[in-house]
């Protein structure tokens, strides 16, 4: 019953986050590739801080649910790797970069002209997710 708890608790609150309409969200898709294509420093830092920022606190948010049903008796490593199953971005062995998730974000971005009304945040999540299946 412990597992099926964690599970559905980390499912109410990756649904929660990733389905709010765009207006609340306040960066949509098109305003994150707007900045993102822009060549002076500033620009490039603040994309690239935008999408590491949603991509840690993605597993962050998915770690501490964890966590709490987790009791703590988990090491950091475990807990890891049981959030990027649950959250379905499993990159690779060595990790990616910050640059690399970036990159990955801005091709989705320009792949799916029909998403980019929507909020940054989930289209951040739907890019990894394919870049990075778990399996």
């Amino acid at each position: 019953m412990g597992n099926l708890l964690k599970h559905f608790l980390l499912a109410v609150v990756l649904w929660t986050g990733l389905t709010l309409p765009a207006r609340t969200e306040g960066v949509t898709g098109n305003q994150l590739l707007s900045i993102c294509q822009f060549k002076d420093t500033d620009s490039q830092l603040t994309c690239n801080y935008f999408v590491a920022g949603n991509v840690d606190g993605l597993f962050t948010g998915a770690i501490l649910v964890l966590m709490q049903a987790d009791n703590n008796s988990s090491t950091t490593a475990q807990l890891n790797a049981i959030a990027a199953q649950l959250i379905g971005i499993c990159g690779p062995e060595n990790g990616a970069t910050y640059e690399q998730y970036k990159d990955i974000v801005v091709k989705y971005l320009f792949s799916h002209p029909e998403l980019r009304h929507t909020s940054a945040k989930v289209l951040i999540y739907a890019a990894l997710r394919e870049a990075f299946p778990c399996r």
